[in-house]
């Protein structure tokens, strides 16, 4: 079976694409133009200085029915976290479809009259779809159809998402064996904390869970969500934050931290909030070992 070569220049540069078009969209939507001619050109030109790095001689290699296999996973994961409206959606999804709803049908930016405010939220994984699906609205004036081929672009989008995450951890981590590639793949899938434990401590009981029906709840006001609870109720800032990071921990100097954080904050305010005092904790003991 033949197999496909990926190096991580690529990868990388995709992964900042990712991160990047949802501010130049936002630029373009919601900020005057004597503002976002510049802000876009200036993310041109990080983007070409991307372009323009030394070449990083990692890569990794799938044989091209694995790749297909391991999308396929995803675009079952996704399904069944409700992306594309096509499977059951978690609570949280009623204000994220209204939300996405009004990116859709109404001028950015959103301005709601009758109680004189604007449509503020982390919006950034939303209007790469939300563009798509304003252009069906545009062409058609069917509402339905524009949110639902919208719902489907959004799908695509996280999906595209959750492949650059996996793609990066395998560039980091750099599995000798193929077989780990399937590992790495199960565990991003169902990695979580030791909510169980805590359940346990807790004392919870068959009637206990099924009155929360949420393990990360054993402790009030704190909680380690999995991947997977992540993906099924805050999508729209979980895939950004996990891409993001896997870019921090691939970069070996801190020249692009203020790009990746400055990408971020439009999509996943608290996680750009604390991925950059992880940004800033490296550089600080990458400072003190250069010192000794």
């Amino acid at each position: 079976m033949k197999e496909l070569r990926i190096n991580y220049k690529s990868i990388k540069l995709g992964s900042f694409l990712y991160l990047a078009l949802p501010i130049v969209l936002f630029f373009i939507g919601f900020v005057k133009w004597n503002i976002t001619l510049p802000a876009i050109l200036f993310i041109g030109w990080i983007v070409f200085k991307l372009r323009r790095e030394k070449e990083d001689l990692r890569y990794i290699t799938f044989k091209i029915n694995t790749l297909f296999i391991v999308i396929v996973a995803f675009i079952l994961w996704a399904y069944l976290g409700g992306q594309g409206g096509l499977f059951y959606q978690t609570s949280d999804w009623n204000e994220r479809n209204a939300i996405f709803r009004d990116l859709i049908q109404f001028d950015w930016p959103v301005y709601y009259p009758k109680t004189d405010t604007m449509l503020t939220y982390y919006i950034g994984h939303w209007l790469p779809a939300a563009g798509m699906g304003k252009i069906i609205y545009i062409l058609s004036s069917n509402r339905v159809l524009a949110f639902q081929i919208g719902n489907l672009f959004l799908a695509l989008w996280t999906i595209i998402g959750i492949l650059f995450t996996y793609l990066l951890m395998i560039i980091y981590i750099q599995p000798k064996s193929k077989n780990l590639k399937w590992i790495i793949l199960i565990v991003f899938i169902g990695f979580s904390g030791m909510d169980v434990i805590g359940c346990v401590l807790e004392k919870w009981n068959w009637q206990t869970f099924m009155e929360w029906m949420h393990l990360e709840w054993w402790s009030p006001g704190y909680q380690f969500s999995s991947n997977t609870t992540d993906l099924f109720w805050v999508f729209n800032q979980a895939i950004p934050a996990w891409v993001a990071t896997m870019l921090f921990l691939n970069e070996n100097s801190p020249k692009n931290y203020a790009f990746i954080i400055s990408c971020l904050l439009l999509a996943a305010t608290f996680p750009a909030v604390g991925l950059a005092v992880l940004m800033i904790g490296k550089y600080i003991g990458d400072l003190i070992r250069a010192i000794h």
